[in-house]
């Protein structure tokens, strides 16, 4: 033995560290959609935590064609994030214009940049979030 704290108290030349612990598992990923009827209605169709990309558009599709529209197509469709979507408001009450769908890390993140572009495009002082939602990945353990 050798007194703590000398020069030669350590570990032998032959020490080797040991690997990092490894996770037992893995991250699934989670995909949302929303889709809309731009041509005449604005019907919107959203879908959130699916396990695939086809199954969150395929949802979000199927839930604008069920308010009635035949033109819907898919706005955005994203994985392991958040989306917001807003809309012109006066006084906190939705009015016409275009809603502006956008993702983010968060949905505070998403509605921030949402917001921005929202009034820009609407030339609007105000808007809303009409629609919120994350798609977070989730970790499966083995």
């Amino acid at each position: 033995g050798t007194a703590p704290g000398s020069a030669t108290c350590g570990p032998s030349a032959s020490y080797v560290e040991p690997p990092p612990p490894q996770p037992a598992g893995e991250w699934d990923s989670r995909f949302g959609a929303v889709a809309a009827d731009m041509s005449t209605s604005g019907n919107t169709g959203v879908a959130a935590n699916k396990i695939s990309k086809e199954d969150a558009i395929n949802d979000a599709l199927e839930k604008c064609r069920s308010l009635g529209s035949v033109n819907c197509g898919i706005v955005m469709s994203y994985s392991n994030q958040c989306v917001a979507i807003l809309a012109p408001a006066v006084n906190g009450v939705e009015r016409g214009g275009s809603p502006v769908t956008r993702p983010g890390r968060s949905m505070e993140i998403a509605a921030a940049i949402a917001e921005k572009d929202c009034k820009k495009a609407n030339k609007s002082s105000e808007c809303i979030v009409i629609y919120s939602a994350c798609s977070m990945p989730v970790f499966r353990h083995y």
